[in-house]
């Protein structure tokens, strides 16, 4: 039985991987994660990202609402040339429908919006590493202690 991990890491990835130990009933009962740099959220690195398939999981880990109050919702990909010449062109609800990567109608459900659209999310790298560093450093579950190390190398 694994009772204490160490996560090498406080940007998207290492504290997604907390907040889902955290939030699913597991035997881990204690985190440490650790971060080379002095501050854990970098607003100055990186960009926006688009979140689709992420969606069922941030459901699962009880984030999903606060991401869509927060992210930008699309239902489309547009990229045109500079002279103005459709390159590319993906169509989510076309594109879903076509390809199910949804296991059951019930995981279809949690993403699909008021219009029964399947939206993706367009929202900045360092508002989703503060969604997931605060829902990291939340008491929702006091059965795991979570403690982050910064300006460790």
């Amino acid at each position: 039985t694994i009772t204490k991990v160490a996560i090498v890491g406080s940007g998207i990835s290492g504290l997604s991987a907390a907040s889902c130990i955290k939030n699913i009933n597991s035997e881990v009962k204690e985190i440490d994660i650790y971060e080379s740099r002095k501050d854990i959220i970098q607003k100055d690195i990186g960009g926006g990202l688009m979140l689709s398939g992420g969606l069922v999981v941030l459901h699962q880990i009880e984030l999903l609402e606060q991401l869509q109050s927060i992210g930008s919702p699309s239902n489309e990909i547009l990229s045109r040339s500079s002279d103005g010449e459709v390159l590319l062109k993906i169509n989510q609800n076309e594109f879903i429908n076509a390809h199910s990567i949804f296991e059951s109608n019930e995981e279809r459900a949690h993403i699909l919006d008021s219009n029964k659209s399947y939206p993706f999310y367009g929202i900045m790298r360092s508002s989703l590493q503060s969604l997931l560093y605060n829902d990291v450093n939340s008491n929702t579950n006091k059965d795991i202690k979570i403690s982050i190390h910064s300006n460790k190398k």
